[in-house]
């Protein structure tokens, strides 16, 4: 049999199978929709994520990712730091992997009983994209999610009222910008309805939501070999956010560094749950090699003049340019419309 004739026998297979498993107790779910986009906005980071969730009635044996005709990979589908809950996965599928225009994803699940179930995705790459600076996000205008950022972790739904977490866990991340970015501000209003109840070595005893600045994805810093998705969290550029400790309110004002998890708490910020405040963080190069201040303010109805705090980092290995990402860390959380500003 030739190669074609294979694939496409191979395909109708498939897809007899997936109804099939379906039918059975077995279906898989693919996030925010069937067809992506990557590159358009520029480089972002190394891997494009498909995300989602397998339902099935047995256990699971097995979940395999495979772009176009190359060879299947096999996804993480057990509770792990990026993985939430069982049956979720995240494909880290390297961009460099990926062709100009369309590409052909299909995850493929197989539970204990050999039944199989398979879902197809389409990522179009384009090979000559930008996001400009600055930068207006009105969600109520925002067609599609990758129109104007990535969802790298997690289930997000988005409205008039902002960008919300549909699924709460460890580090839910929407990737906004790319690796041009430098020395930027941003404001948003941010809204948390809640914490999770988790706590453990995964999520800790902690609750976040805010900004990192300078962000280019995920290391395989500290990983074992193979682990999909990897999960390193440096270098990066730093972190602004309001913290609870232990699920305690007020949430205290947070920095943390690039290179490290060695964080400084500032003053408490009372909020209260449902009502939006207002978040702006900036980072600026200074300087001198690797030195970077960023600030951070947070509010309730009118903005103050100055920063709550400020932080020079000075960092060899820390990034010096990257996007912005919106974290919600255990916590359900909107974020509302953005403006990102470029400082020079």
């Amino acid at each position: 049999m030739k190669r074609r004739e294979f694939l496409v026998a191979s395909t109708m297979l498939g897809a007899d199978l997936a109804l099939r498993g379906a039918s059975e107790g077995l279906h898989i779910e693919i996030w925010h929709g069937r067809h992506h986009r990557i590159g358009h906005l520029g480089s972002a980071q190394d891997d494009f994520n498909v995300l989602g969730h397998i339902y099935s009635v047995n256990p699971i044996s097995s979940v395999t990712c495979l772009v176009n005709d190359g060879a299947p990979r096999a996804l993480r589908f057990t509770v792990s730091t990026r993985i939430v809950k069982y049956g979720d996965f995240n494909a880290d599928i390297p961009v460099a992997s990926l062709r100009a225009g369309d590409n052909h994803i299909v995850i493929q699940a197989t539970d204990s009983q050999g039944r199989i179930a398979n879902a197809n995705t389409i990522v179009k790459r384009e090979l000559a994209g930008t996001y400009h600076l600055p930068a207006r996000i009105s969600w109520r205008a925002v067609h599609s999610l990758e129109d104007v950022g990535l969802c790298t972790d997690g289930r997000w739904t988005y409205g008039p009222q902002g960008l919300r977490t549909a699924e709460i866990g460890y580090d839910r991340v929407f990737l906004i910008g790319n690796r041009s970015w430098k020395d930027y501000e941003v404001t948003a209003p941010i809204t948390i309805h809640g914490f999770s109840q988790k706590n453990g070595p995964q999520s800790g005893t902690v609750h976040h939501a805010g900004f990192c600045l300078r962000w280019a994805g995920h290391s395989t810093e500290d990983n074992s070999p193979g682990d999909q998705p990897k999960w390193g969290l440096h270098p990066r550029g730093g972190i602004v956010w309001l913290t609870s400790l232990h699920g305690d309110l007020p949430p205290v004002r947070q920095f943390w560094p690039g290179d490290s998890e060695r964080w400084q708490t500032f003053a408490p910020f009372p909020i209260q749950f449902g009502r939006p405040f207002w978040m702006k963080g900036r980072c600026e190069t200074l300087e001198g090699h690797g030195v970077t201040r960023y600030s951070i303010k947070v509010w309730n109805d009118k903005e103050p003049k100055g920063w709550d705090f400020q932080v020079t980092q000075k960092s060899d290995s820390a990034l010096r340019t990257g996007g912005l990402a919106l974290v919600a860390h255990e916590t359900d959380a909107t974020f509302g419309d953005l403006l990102i500003s470029d400082l020079y």
